[in-house]
């Protein structure tokens, strides 16, 4: 019926039915689901700011002790914030929402087979920020669980994303249209209350390797677009540690190719690399604490969390970044970085700092500067919301608000 309507009226079923949604009458203006290096908090202030009602939901294990520092920083209620249950009582709060903003996969695991609610027409509209393997390897596998993706990427009201070859080679795959580009949201601390690590040999050269440790060998798929092309890094510092004796390299234990990584360092009888478990986002400060240089990937082409984390600690950081994502993202303001994919360029780099330690100082003051003025609280998902305006012919948020 309501589908006929739209048809005879010449317009969309969700340009018609979202200012329904968004002006009946509910306990939360927003549902943020899922953290995203505490991204959850991060828009979570912005939109109470506003004047608007906020509920995050996590997972127990997304819970952190660094986050009462956030919460101070922030000047968050601790009590918006709940953990995951039951799907019954999830699917409570949806209904009790306007609308639904969800990190990654979230949705998801929270809903399961009860996905298919977002066909309901009143169900709540959601916005999915989605990142690395959740958009270019889950929604292409032969499973429920990609199935599932699929469905919450079709049934998005908008996607968002960086402007990424890879992530838009997925798009194409499966026929999306409703993106927004926008910049990775990214939450900086103004003072990091971190307690300061005392490094015992202070005349080396800490390298950090935080990110998953992969390139494919693992988990070659044919599904799979791209890499963090870890192995050259890898294979790129032991070369460079056989020449220089002042550097060294914190590696963490995860991801699918760490075995693989360990069998070359072992082969190679290196001992420039420190193993350390995966760890907690309070636990990473104290990783950057003691770093000099942060490392990323060298195959995506773009930056990830960990990337925009650790130039915001003021520390340097050696990834590769192509020329589409740096226009397309930062225009003429380009990053203070390391930039390197091949194992030859990336030993290039390593040579460099290895040869000239006094610059990491100055480069680390620069990146700091950049991110906040690149991604600083204030500019972040504003551009979701301008986005919708344009699709749906209205202002978003003023339609969540009207009810007051």
């Amino acid at each position: 019926m309501i589908k006929n309507i739209c048809f005879i009226m010449g317009i969309s079923l969700e340009r018609m039915v979202l200012p329904l949604q968004l002006k009946i009458k509910k306990k939360n203006d927003f549902l943020i689901l899922g953290s995203l290096c505490n991204n959850d908090l991060l828009l979570a202030s912005q939109l109470t700011k506003m004047g608007f009602k906020i509920k995050i939901i996590r997972y127990r294990s997304e819970v952190d002790k660094l986050e009462d520092i956030l919460l101070d920083d922030l000047g968050i209620d601790r009590k918006i914030i709940t953990i995951y249950e039951t799907k019954l009582s999830f699917i409570k709060e949806c209904f009790s929402s306007r609308v639904i903003f969800n990190f990654s996969g979230s949705l998801v695991f929270f809903l399961g087979k009860y996905l298919f609610l977002l066909k309901f027409y009143f169900f709540p509209p959601v916005i999915s920020y989605i990142t690395g393997s959740d958009l270019m390897e889950e929604p292409f596998q032969k499973n429920l669980i990609s199935r599932l993706y699929r469905f919450l990427f079709k049934n998005s009201y908008l996607l968002c994303l960086v402007p990424m070859k890879s992530y838009i080679a997925a798009l194409k795959k499966l026929h999306i249209d409703r993106i927004s580009f926008v910049r990775h949201p990214f939450l900086i601390l103004k003072d990091k209350k971190i307690k300061k690590q005392k490094i015992k040999d202070t005349s080396k050269i800490i390298f950090a390797h935080i990110s998953n440790i992969d390139w494919g060998e693992s988990d070659n798929k044919a599904y799979r677009e791209s890499t963090k092309g870890s192995d050259k890094f890898i294979r790129a510092f032991i070369r460079a540690s056989r020449q220089f004796s002042n550097i060294k390299c914190i590696i963490l234990d995860r991801g699918p190719d760490a075995i693989n990584a360990k069998k070359i360092i072992e082969a190679a009888n290196c001992s420039a690399f420190d193993w350390f478990p995966p760890c907690s986002q309070g636990e990473l400060y104290k990783i950057f604490d003691k770093a000099d240089v942060i490392i990323d990937q060298f195959d995506l082409g773009a930056f990830g969390g960990i990337a925009i984390e650790g130039m915001s600690y003021g520390k340097s950081l050696l990834t590769y970044a192509d020329d589409l994502y740096l226009k397309g993202m930062f225009y003429n303001d380009t990053p203070p970085i390391f930039n390197a994919s091949s194992e030859n360029e990336i030993l290039e780099k390593i040579t460099y700092i290895a040869e000239n330690p006094n610059i990491l100082k100055d480069i680390g003051i620069k990146s700091k500067e950049w991110v906040i003025r690149n991604y600083d609280n204030s500019i972040n998902f504003i551009d979701i919301f301008t986005m919708l305006d344009s699709k749906y012919g209205f202002n978003f948020l003023s339609k969540c608000l009207k009810k007051k």
